[in-house]
């Protein structure tokens, strides 16, 4: 198991890559050597630019047990703090949409790394009973495409994003964070725990059905569509969640899939100046958990099917520190203080709210089934 590293400031690519010193300068010549186990260490504050290149592809998987890392890091090759970030900037690529292509690469894992201006970063997630890609304290800014795009996370499993910020804003067209969570006859097991996703479209697109997937303590700010309404079977969580100033929030369907076994909760979550929130379109017979979520300021808060009011539902102003700049702490009198499930704060994050510009907001006060 090695430790490459890589400075576009003083690397060289014609260097072996085995130091600070002999570090390689671009991403595209580590993936030239990477290996199950080995770790790629990315130096300096100077972003790396794709001016002239193409799209740098991911040309090794890792295992269950030794996946390749990537980690941002500062001169000296010690990890980065929360926020901070490795950034490669594909402004100025010759040619190609995607900034990273994974291809089928799996069992790659990501953190403090910032990926920024280029249409899409391409993700295909294979029939791997591990996660496949996984993302923690990473940000992706203004793609004109799509976040995560075609090739889509479709008939395959485990996409993981954890403590990561997302911001279409500026992009147009099809801009999107995700294209297809949908396993076909095989499951798509997705997890998207403590992240910001802000100004897209579209956040998770199409369908997101069999298999088991988590929305858990996430910020959802000023998007078009984030969960449209196609979720379903076989365990869907969506709980501890802010959703303030979204166009259509959460969409439920009840369409006849591979699996069996219905089952959508939708718990502890705040939706705040929304024009949608919760659409059961199509829903008869599918087991819906609607409990302890706020509403306040909403054009809707149910629409379609038989979504009608859940249990313990809670009103009032939730008094936001600052929703503006994303940060959702709640000031001292607040509704949602103590009023979820056993005592907890509605949607987890009573007191840590998410910094703009970078911040990262974290995982909230428990994870309640």
């Amino acid at each position: 198991m090695a430790t490459y590293y890589v400075d576009p400031l003083n690397g060289l690519d014609s260097n072996n890559g085995s130091s600070v010193f002999l570090a390689f300068k671009s991403t595209a010549k580590s993936e030239t050597v990477v290996a199950p186990g080995d770790t790629v260490k990315f130096l300096s504050t100077q972003a790396e630019s794709l001016i002239g290149t193409n799209t740098i592809t991911m040309s090794a998987s890792g295992t269950t047990a030794n996946p390749i890392y990537w980690q941002g890091c500062d001169s000296s090759g010690n990890a980065l703090s929360d926020g901070s970030y490795y950034t490669v900037d594909g402004t100025g690529m010759s040619s190609g949409i995607d900034i990273i292509n994974t291809g089928s690469k799996t069992n790659r894992r990501m953190r403090n790394m910032l990926f920024a201006n280029a249409k899409r970063f391409a993700v295909s997630c294979t029939a791997d009973p591990s996660y496949t890609i996984q993302f923690e304290l990473c940000s992706i800014t203004s793609p004109t495409t799509a976040c995560f795009g075609s090739p889509n996370l479709s008939v395959g499993y485990g996409f993981v994003v954890i403590n990561s910020v997302f911001t279409g804003s500026g992009a147009g067209g099809t801009q999107r964070f995700s294209y297809n969570i949908s396993g076909g006859a095989n499951r798509s097991d997705v997890s998207c725990i403590g992240c910001s996703i802000a100004a897209f479209n579209t956040v998770f697109a199409q369908d997101w059905s069999n298999g088991s997937g988590l929305i858990y303590a996430n910020i959802f700010s000023t998007n078009g569509t984030v969960l449209p309404g196609s979720i379903y079977d076989q365990g869907q969580w969506v709980q501890g969640n802010v959703f303030y100033g979204n166009s259509y929030c959460v969409g439920i369907s009840d369409r006849t899939v591979t699996g069996g076994g219905r089952y959508v909760s939708i718990v502890n979550n705040t939706f705040v100046n929304n024009s949608k929130c919760i659409d059961g379109y199509d829903v008869t017979v599918s087991t819906v958990v609607n409990s302890y979520n706020h509403f306040f300021g909403n054009a809707s808060n149910y629409s379609g099917g038989s979504i009608v009011a859940g249990s313990h539902e809670i009103g009032g102003d939730p008094l936001f520190n600052s929703p503006g700049t994303l940060d959702f702490r709640l000031k001292s009198g607040s509704p949602l203080i103590g009023a979820g499930p056993r005592g907890v704060n509605v949607a987890g994050l009573a007191q840590i709210g998410s910094g703009s510009g970078g911040g990262v907001p974290l995982i909230g006060e428990g994870l309640v089934f």
